[in-house]
């Protein structure tokens, strides 16, 4: 839904429904190797998530901002978990927790000859709390922080034109700290099977030869940051 009351303004509104089915490999195959196993569950029932956002918009000239509040609710959430029986022993499996909420707000900016003539910007800043309501399989994780969702995101991209054919970019991203383990023990973020805050700029030059040709250079990660991110 959507409404424009002037051309400078714009709200909308937005409902979804989504739906994540078992893989037949989670339902239905044990795999091993070497000291690592994953195991199976044919009990498995598909993940359901039901979300809402809210957003406002405000347009100028050579630019806008946007504002925007989301939720997200999500039932018998499929989720990955990796366990360490003993040492060098591991056991990786899904399961269903039966209600994860996710509350959010995002904030988004454009603009072009931002302070001067050929320089484009985009910036956006998300924060969110999420939690687990509900785990019926462990008790204990209820109030718990929802695993692999970041409690903020910041990016920006500054965009320079210097002539038709050839830009510059330079872009930074910004992860908070974020769980994997459904327990929230992973206490320690800066190590192997934890998630850790980073931090990376990015750099690249692009340049257009013609029509169809376009040549890039660019460099991920300039700073050398180091991070630990893991899936189970």
């Amino acid at each position: 839904l959507s409404f424009e009351p002037v051309p400078s303004w714009g709200f909308r509104a937005a409902f979804g429904q989504a739906f994540r089915f078992p893989t037949v490999t989670e339902l239905y195959q044990q795999l091993s190797n070497g000291n690592n196993i994953v195991i199976n569950n044919p009990d498995l029932t598909p993940e359901e998530v039901l979300s809402a956002e809210l957003t406002a918009e405000r347009r100028y000239e050579n630019g806008l901002i946007r504002m925007s509040g989301f939720n997200a609710h999500k039932y018998d959430a499929l989720l990955s978990q990796l366990n360490e029986a003993s040492v060098g022993t591991t056991s990786k499996y899904v399961q269903n927790v039966y209600i994860n909420r996710t509350y959010g707000i995002e904030m988004a900016t454009e603009w072009k000859d931002f302070i001067i003539s050929g320089l484009d910007m985009h910036a956006n800043a998300t924060l969110t709390d999420a939690q687990i309501l509900q785990n019926s399989a462990a008790p204990s994780n209820n109030g718990n922080v929802a695993p692999r969702i970041p409690k903020q995101l910041y990016k920006a991209v500054a965009t320079y034109h210097v002539n038709q054919e050839f830009t510059l970019s330079l872009g930074a991203r910004f992860s908070g700290r974020q769980y994997i383990n459904l327990d929230n023990s992973d206490i320690n973020p800066n190590t192997y099977r934890s998630a850790s805050r980073f931090t990376m700029v990015d750099i690249k030059a692009n340049y257009k030869f013609a029509d169809r040709f376009t040549a890039s250079l660019g460099v991920d990660n300039l700073t050398n940051d180091k991070a630990y991110v893991s899936h189970p």
